[in-house]
């Protein structure tokens, strides 16, 4: 198992300058430029800037400008190699299923259900 490097207390974010919550692609950032970012390269997704790629990015405006953000992860240093993409949350070739018991209001509530 390895051993996570943990961001020092006060760290910011590289990108906006949010609270850090940890070193991720690494860099020190925070969990919404951790989570912009991933999606952008797993999802190649294209972006362009109306004012000439001069957006400020900060905590406050992140968001205003997906072009000027993600090439402010770039500059901060995000590696898109270092992205895992086995490791989704829920993989499409994984399907959750959920057992459904039917309700009955008859039954009492100390019934145990057994299959």
């Amino acid at each position: 198992m390895s051993q996570r490097r943990k961001v020092p207390e006060g760290q910011l974010c590289d990108v906006c300058n949010d609270k850090a919550t940890g070193y991720h692609y690494g860099v020190a950032s925070c969990n919404g430029c951790k989570t912009f970012f991933r999606r952008t390269v797993v999802s190649d997704l294209k972006f362009t800037c109306q004012f000439n790629g001069n957006c400020d990015i900060d905590k406050n405006v992140r968001c205003a400008c997906r072009h000027c953000r993600f090439e402010k992860c770039l500059a901060a240093g995000m590696d898109a190699n270092a992205i895992q993409n086995d490791r989704d949350r829920i993989s499409s070739s994984v399907k959750i299923k959920r057992e459904e018991t039917p309700s009955n209001v008859n039954m009492p509530y100390n019934t145990l259900i057994l299959h």
